[in-house]
Formats: structure tokens, C-alpha cells, sequence
């Protein structure tokens, strides 16, 4: 495919979408996992969940051990990162080219086989009470949360994305699987790589490594 050309877009029978879109002017490769979950699609009780997932996702996998994943995307000059929104949680990793392979395991392996290690679990709720927490104590985002409550009185968006203390503190690792499990499958997952790779390689790696996922009937949007 010329990288002047439109992007590739195709779904598996599971339900997966694909983005695949070449640009060859440098040496690099951007993936993101879109997935279709966010805030406001949470029950009132684990208000926030969706936001964990964006510090658990990287944590850990059946393959890769605690930090396994951090350090395998350092060692290929690369970076990950994560953010969460009212309706999408997106998972993001740029690398050099010739670790678009890599890439593309690592971020399969872990929309696919995240651990939710514990001890990790604890200690990054520990850090997203603390960002709750200097939220409360931010004047513009005292402000912006207020706006939020009065515009949207009888819809989930009048919730901060980032929860409550009294809900986050009660998270536990059965909570996260429970979510897991309901949210992160392939009909409600999108996939997007754009840069120097093979988008024909591409395709059949992606139809590899979620080969045996199925779709699944999502919940009910609140």
C-alpha cells in the first residue's frame, strides 16, 4: 500500500476493528488500542474502574512479569502510555519500526492477558486516591467538576472520570476482572497502527494473535 493512500480498515470475525496506515518518512511505529469503555460507563459502585485499567494495563501479563512490559519497551527506544475518557479507555505505544512485531505482542498480550498482580494493584490504587486528592485540592478542576454535575444532573458525565475516594479505596482485584471481562473483548476493541511497517504483515499478525478471542455481548450502557 502506497503511504499516500487511504488507511487500511477491516474487522475480524470476532468482532476486532483495524486501523492500519503506512508512513514511511521515518523509522517509527505508532499502535493504540481504542477500547470502548469508559466513565460513564461504569455503575455508580466502581465509579472510576475504567481509569484503573489505564494504570493496570502495562503491569504485568500470564508471559510478562511485573515491569517485564516497561522494560521491554525501553530497550526498544520506545514509550507507553494510557488515558481515559467518558466513553473510551486508549492504550498507546510508539517504537522504532523494526520493533513493530514486539509492538504489537505486547499490546495484544495485554488487552488479552493482563494479571492485575495485587501488589501492583494496591500500590496503584494508592496512587489514584492521591490523584484524586490533589484534584479536590485544584481550583480548576474544583470548578470544571462542578460545571460538569450542574450540565449533565441525570447522566454519568456529571462524574469525574477518576472516581470517588469511597469508591476507588474499595476496588479489589476480583472488581477489575469482573470489568475485564465484560468490557475487553474484541467487538468492542480498535485497533490503529500508523507508520513504517508492512501493512500486509501487519494484518496477519493481528488476525494471529487474536485468533481464538471471541466476541462477546457487551453490558448495558448506563
Amino acid at each position: 500500500m502506497s503511504e499516500h493512500g487511504a488507511p487500511i480498515r477491516f474487522q475480524l470475525p470476532n468482532g476486532l476493528k483495524v486501523i492500519l496506515k503506512e508512513q514511511h518518512s521515518s523509522p517509527v511505529v505508532a499502535l493504540q488500542a481504542w477500547v470502548g469503555v469508559g466513565s460513564a460507563d461504569e455503575p455508580e459502585e466502581v465509579a472510576g474502574i475504567a481509569h484503573v485499567f489505564e494504570h493496570m494495563l502495562f503491569k504485568g501479563t500470564a508471559r510478562r512479569g511485573v515491569g517485564a512490559i516497561a522494560r521491554e519497551v525501553e530497550s526498544a527506544g520506545g514509550d507507553i502510555n494510557a488515558w481515559t475518557s467518558f466513553d473510551q479507555t486508549v492504550y498507546h505505544l510508539v517504537l522504532a519500526s523494526r520493533f513493530a512485531d514486539a509492538g504489537l505482542d505486547i499490546i495484544t498480550d495485554a488487552l488479552r492477558n493482563s494479571s492485575f498482580d495485587p501488589t501492583e494493584l494496591a500500590r496503584e490504587l494508592r496512587v489514584v486516591l492521591e490523584e484524586v486528592k490533589q484534584g479536590e485540592d485544584s481550583p480548576s478542576r474544583v470548578v470544571t467538576q462542578a460545571l460538569f454535575s450542574s450540565a449533565f444532573a441525570k447522566h454519568n458525565y456529571r462524574r469525574p472520570v477518576i472516581g470517588y475516594t469511597r469508591t476507588v479505596e474499595r476496588f479489589t482485584r476480583k472488581t477489575l476482572v469482573e470489568f475485564f471481562r465484560a468490557w475487553y473483548v474484541p467487538n468492542n476493541i480498535t485497533i490503529v497502527m500508523v507508520g513504517d511497517f508492512d501493512a500486509a504483515q501487519a494484518k496477519a499478525r493481528i488476525a494471529a494473535g487474536w485468533r481464538g478471542a471471541r466476541s462477546r455481548e457487551l453490558p448495558s450502557r448506563n
